[in-house]
């Protein structure tokens, strides 16, 4: 916890969601972006890491699910650690 992290992905900038959870409206699908997070827990039980975005809304969003987590090693080097699955709320 607290390792910055980078994530990135294909998905959308804007999506509204209805109460059964299902995608209502989606924008901006299909350009790559990137942006930083911190690592916020890890659930080794499970795999999970959960990570947090800045000021708490600069995330994956839908459509990025698949997309690379990146972290940068202490020789300056990059590894992919994970992959985006689910939004950490």
């Amino acid at each position: 916890p607290g390792q910055e992290v980078v994530i990135a992905g294909f998905g959308s900038t804007f999506a509204t969601v209805n109460a059964q959870g299902e995608i209502q409206t989606i924008e901006g699908v299909g350009t790559k972006r990137y942006t930083t997070q911190t690592i916020h827990s890890i659930d080794d039980s499970i795999g999970v890491v959960n990570m947090v975005g800045p000021n708490g809304s600069q995330s994956a969003c839908f459509g990025d699910s698949g997309g690379p987590a990146f972290v940068r090693m202490e020789d300056g080097t990059w590894r992919v650690f994970g992959t985006g699955s689910t939004v950490f709320d």
